[in-house]
């Protein structure tokens, strides 16, 4: 018997509304999601209750997303599968979590009604085996976050120097104008490196007859070198993948986007700096943002192994080798935007009252962590107060707060002692 499974991508992108809100997710066997999307079909659970008792399996990639600011709305969604859905098999993929008892707990339903069972897959697993390196250099407090980047750069020549073995490399910049910079930096260092007979981290191209849109690039790719971004023209981003795949450029400068872009795998990946720009704001890439640059490391098909190095300020070197070793542990970020949350299970019906509320939310992600690691969340506790009783009041001030701003829908539903 021969059974077909058709696949589907529900997210922003493909959004509907009414009643082709599902569009072709309505007869597919195989929804591909995001948390966002999903929370927002089943906020609105009653409407769309005949598609929702289908769904027999949730899976859930990279549970690091946790640790992320959308985490919590990832930890709802999963709360409110667990509440809401009939008979649902849970499965959540990860890299190393080293407290996935945690989530194990927070997911339930194992033997016995206890935990989740776990397996664990150790490096023997992988395909090729990773070599992982942080390199921390120290920033001086002046420094803004471009200075230090460029300091980067008069790095990552000698970093490249120690590491490569005339194998493809990536190297992820934060921005556009970034990869420009950089690519060009490694190209003033190669010339003077083989001008002075030196040897060099990779060869030199035999082909030169280049011909891109951006004469800029000819240049870099005479010596092997290549960048790619979403500003060049697409006949000069498929030359440069061409050029890339071919064995032509040894070294590609590119902005992180192509780390869940196109398919360009490494043997070295070198993530320089950990910060990005958005909206004129510095901040760090996420965990997952930088699992999966990291993930682009080693080729399967050519080599046994692969090698990943993140460069980033002194500061920052100990937390990067921990997540670069599996050690990053799970925290919930649900705390940080309880009251929103509340409400939209009060309008759901998931939450009728005060104890419902609370039942809520000791089964949440966050109660298993709060207990284990206080510190983090920073909430508060009374001497005599037990996590339970705080937890508690967390509920009941979300609540008033909700009422204040006459956010609930049916106030005489929920009483406040």
């Amino acid at each position: 018997m021969v059974h077909l499974f058709v696949g589907c991508e529900l997210t922003g992108d493909t959004v509907h509304f009414g009643k082709s809100a599902w569009g072709d997710a309505r007869d597919a066997s195989i929804i591909v999601t995001t948390a966002e999307k999903w929370d927002s079909l089943t906020r609105n659970w009653s409407e769309h209750g005949k598609i929702l008792s289908q769904i027999q399996i949730f899976l859930v990639d990279e549970i690091h997303v946790l640790n992320e600011a959308r985490g919590s709305t990832l930890e709802v969604v999963v709360s409110r599968m667990k509440a809401r859905g009939a008979s649902i098999r849970f499965i959540f993929v990860s890299a190393t979590v080293p407290n996935i008892q945690d989530v194990a707990h927070w997911i339930g339903r194992g033997p016995n009604g206890g935990p989740a069972v776990v397996k664990e897959f150790g490096e023997e697993f992988r395909p090729c085996k990773l070599t992982r390196h942080v390199y921390g250099f120290h920033r001086k407090q002046e420094q803004n976050d471009f200075q230090f980047n460029r300091i980067l750069d008069f790095r990552l020549y000698g970093v490249l120097q120690q590491h490569s073995v005339n194998k493809p490399v990536l190297v992820f910049c934060a921005t556009r104008k970034g990869v420009m910079t950089t690519a060009e930096q490694l190209l003033k260092e190669y010339e003077d490196a083989t001008e002075k007979k030196k040897t060099l981290p990779w060869a030199r191209p035999r082909r030169s007859n280049f011909s891109f849109h951006d004469k800029r690039l000819d240049k870099l790719a005479v010596c092997g070198l290549g960048v790619h971004n979403a500003g060049m023209t697409m006949d000069d981003r498929r030359l440069t993948e061409e050029l890339y795949l071919n064995g032509s450029l040894r070294v590609l400068v590119a902005t992180s986007t192509l780390a869940v872009g196109v398919n360009l795998p490494a043997h070295t990946v070198v993530i320089k700096g950990v910060k990005m720009f958005i909206n004129n704001t510095s901040q760090e890439y996420s965990d997952l943002d930088i699992v999966q640059m990291m993930g682009r490391a080693g080729r399967p098909q050519f080599d046994t192994e692969g090698v990943a190095i993140i460069l980033c300020e002194a500061a920052l070197e100990a937390k990067y080798k921990a997540l670069a070793q599996g050690q990053t542990t799970l925290e919930s970020c649900l705390h940080k935007n309880l009251s929103e949350h509340i409400n939209s299970e009060i309008g759901l019906g998931t939450i009728t009252d005060i104890e419902s509320a609370k039942e809520w939310l000791h089964n949440s992600f966050l109660f298993q962590r709060i207990q284990r690691n206080p510190r983090h969340y920073a909430i508060g506790k009374q001497q005599n107060q037990t996590w339970q009783e705080k937890i508690d009041d967390m509920v009941t001030e979300s609540v008033k707060k909700l009422q204040e701003h006459e956010m609930v829908a049916k106030p005489e539903k929920i009483v406040v002692p």
